[in-house]
């Protein structure tokens, strides 16, 4: 017998209900006689980078169109609609209908395409794999950036309180005005300011032109894909760009309605500019016609939400429930991903004892790196930092590394003894605080057990350590004064302009580079990297920075978690992929079809 708990065209309430309602579900169904698709047809899995990525054939079949999907992104309320306010997660719900000038290239370089990066990561993509959205095409000197804005990419006009503004033409102007109207915003400033090379921007004819005072390789993320850099029409800002009401785009999507607590609800922009191409055919997308982004802060709740088909697709699951799906929801797909975020533990480099090389050395061959990954994260990485293994032009593998750095990743405690007795330490010579944030780690948690196992492992070898654990403004204010000796922290290493910089430059913002690190020859050649025009070239200093920054111990790299992304098989032309923009994947689920019979098949 079948039960069909989920059916097409849904409304909100209908959703809320079952999610509320979802722990109690019994476990779906599905006739031994009915054709299920198979879970993800391939043709191989290839393992890349220690995560195993989905290779996919041409996707069977003519999309359909129509109904409603249910995708799970993230918990939380958003607190305004204005991302020049900064605040978290307005990107994340803009995301659907507010543009930037590009965005990753996921056809092309993700799973359905060449698998060269997986897009899986959080909010950033690397040049190499970014294409344009509002601007078609670009040009960058040292002294400007000018960016060709694509033709017939239309304001929809429509907003959930009517006559905000006309459906219109996007033009350059509109795109010089929110760019001008970002920088000159407290989040703006503190970021393309703080870089201080942009000097000007303006629109010329069809293209905006950014004047700078020099060449700077992140200025991607500063002026055109990055943390509140979206596109905003002047007739919203003028009604009061905060109000998720009045809010008008340029993307796949439209507000329909948000009800705070339980969802934002969105419906299909018929006007869209972008295609999807699938079987080498151009489609309009989007194909679904509503889509609803659920707020469910308890996870527990929102795994049962998946299970019972009330939720489409999760963008990201922790490994806790992984045993429970697979036993409960088989027919769930699986996408594993190693998380952008890697967990590390700073030392103070101007402080003795850890002004010593050795002493730092010896600290982090004495961690047992894999054991701690498996006690805190279950799976994942211990080598991601401080640069992700998805940067392939700046990573080095392990077996490429130098002798000496390749050291580093042997747990061997009675090495690292005899290092510290070499250095001139014995048992007890050497005292040690962790600062440790409540609540804090990659995802949110991780940071105590990870402090907590350190100190036992370096308790092992004679070191004495006091853990030392504070909420955040305590924490916060400690490293701003500089009265910290260690810390847990975790840095997103996607992006090598900023994970090579932040921990590594000491005129960096106060409490960043948390372990006073002070190299001339390092600072100099990221000085020199960060001006370099040519991709090959920066790539090349950036690699080599990143195995001194590595060999240097001011940072353990601790690990890195694996985490899931499901979706259930009536969810098509989907591989996984988290990230076409910043922070979102409203680009990628706009590609994604429902197929309505499969899923009436299945009991839902």
């Amino acid at each position: 017998m079948k039960k069909k708990f989920l059916g097409v065209g849904l409304s909100f309430l209908l959703v809320a209900s079952l999610v509320l309602a979802s722990c109690a579900e019994e476990e779906v169904v599905v006739d031994e006689e009915d054709e299920v698709d198979e879970v993800v047809d391939v043709d191989e899995v290839v393992d890349v980078d220690d995560v195993d990525v989905v290779v996919a054939p041409p996707v069977p079949g003519e999309p359909q169109r129509g109904g409603t999907l249910t995708a799970y992104l993230w918990g939380d309320d958003a607190p305004s609609a204005d991302m020049t306010e900064g605040l978290w997660p307005t990107i994340m719900y803009t995301g659907p209908v507010i543009q930037f000038l590009m965005m990753g290239d996921f056809e092309k370089y993700g799973p359905r395409g060449t698998n060269e990066f997986a897009f899986a990561g959080v909010g950033t993509t690397p040049e190499e794999f970014l294409k344009g959205a509002l601007a078609e095409d670009w040009e960058v000197t040292p002294d400007k950036i000018t960016f060709h804005i694509r033709q017939g990419v239309y304001w929809t006009g429509q907003s959930v309180n009517p006559g905000v503004m006309e459906a219109r033409e996007l033009t350059a102007s509109d795109i010089a005005y929110s760019l001008n109207r970002h920088y000159n915003s407290p989040t703006g400033s503190y970021t393309i300011m703080a870089a201080g090379f942009v000097e000007s921007i303006y629109a010329e004819g069809d293209t905006v032109v950014v004047e700078t005072s020099s060449f700077n390789n992140d200025w991607v993320w500063l002026v055109a894909k990055g943390w509140a850099n979206g596109i905003y029409a002047p007739e919203v800002v003028e009604a009061g760009a905060s109000d998720w009401n009045i809010l008008v785009g340029t993307g796949p999507f439209m507000i329909k309605e948000y009800v705070v607590g339980s969802a934002m609800i969105y419906e299909r922009n018929p006007n869209y500019w972008d295609t999807a191409t699938i079987n080498g055919k151009e489609h309009e997308i989007p194909f679904v016609d509503e889509l609803i982004y659920p707020s469910i802060p308890d996870e527990s709740t929102r795994i049962a939400a998946l299970r019972t088909g009330a939720i489409d697709m999760m963008m990201e699951a922790s490994l806790r429930y992984e045993d429970t799906l697979a036993q409960t929801s088989p027919e769930l797909v699986t996408n594993e991903w190693i998380h952008s975020h890697m967990a590390y533990i700073s030392l103070r480099v101007d402080t003795e004892p850890l002004s010593n090389k050795e002493v730092r050395r010896a600290l982090m061959i004495a961690l047992d790196r894999e054991a701690i990954l498996r006690a805190v994260y279950t799976r994942g990485t211990v080598y991601g930092w401080p640069v992700s293994t998805e940067v392939g032009s700046v990573y080095t593998p392990i077996d490429e590394l130098p002798a000496a750095t390749q050291e580093l990743f042997d747990y061997d405690p009675a090495k690292a003894e005899q290092m510290l007795a070499l250095a001139g330490y014995t048992e007890g010579d050497i005292e040690l605080e962790i600062l440790i944030r409540t609540g804090g780690g990659v995802g949110g948690w991780g940071d105590e057990e990870i402090g907590t196992m350190a100190a036992a492992y370096w308790a092992d070898i004679g070191v004495e350590v006091d853990l030392k654990i504070l909420e955040s403004v305590a924490f916060w204010a400690t490293l701003d004064a500089g009265e910290h000796n260690c810390v847990v922290e975790n840095e997103n290493t996607a992006t090598p302009i900023a994970s090579l910089r932040s921990g590594f430059i000491l005129e960096e913002v106060v409490g960043s580079n948390l372990a006073f690190y002070d190299n001339a020859d390092y600072a100099a050649l990221y000085w020199e990297a960060a001006q370099t025009i040519d991709a090959g070239e920066r790539a090349a200093m950036f690699k080599e920075l990143a195995v001194t920054a590595l060999d240097d111990v001011a940072y353990i790299p601790v690990c890195a978690p694996a985490l899931l992304t499901y979706w259930w098989p009536w969810v098509k032309n989907y591989y996984g992929e988290r990230d076409s923009d910043m922070t979102m994947a409203s680009h990628v689920i706009a590609a994604v079809w429902i197929d309505q019979d499969l899923k009436a098949e299945m009991g839902f």
